[in-house]
């Protein structure tokens, strides 16, 4: 495992799993890059000033990071994400070390927490 991948993992726990290979599954918070993901759109008044009126996401994984990120993490860890959340940029799934690792050295990954409660 790279140094750079096993930076991502935000846990000394996550990295002990990731490096044993550990078949112990459990569930992880995902942080991807959004840069791109939101773009601001804007509207003439009336009066004929423009105005910012929200944000534009992509409509699609090719213009969607967040989309795009979900399906290279599911086919890192062949199987499906529990949950993913385009406000925080973060997709919530099961995996086991050697998922970890292979998830952990994909370019669109940030950061990886364990699913922590607390």
């Amino acid at each position: 495992m790279s140094r750079e991948s096993l930076a991502k993992l935000r846990s000394p726990a996550l990295q002990a799993v990731a490096a044993e290979g550990s078949p112990q599954r459990q569930v992880v918070v995902v942080k991807v890059r959004m840069q791109d993901d939101a773009r601001l759109t804007f509207k003439r008044l009336e009066t004929g000033r423009v105005q910012p009126s929200g944000f534009e996401f992509g409509k699609d994984a090719d213009d969607d990071p967040l989309a795009a990120a979900t399906h290279a993490i599911e086919a890192a860890a062949g199987t499906q994400a529990l949950n993913a959340f385009r406000s925080s940029g973060a997709v919530i799934i099961e995996v086991d070390g050697a998922q970890l690792r292979r998830i952990a050295a994909l370019p669109q990954v940030e950061q990886i927490y364990p699913n922590d409660p607390r």
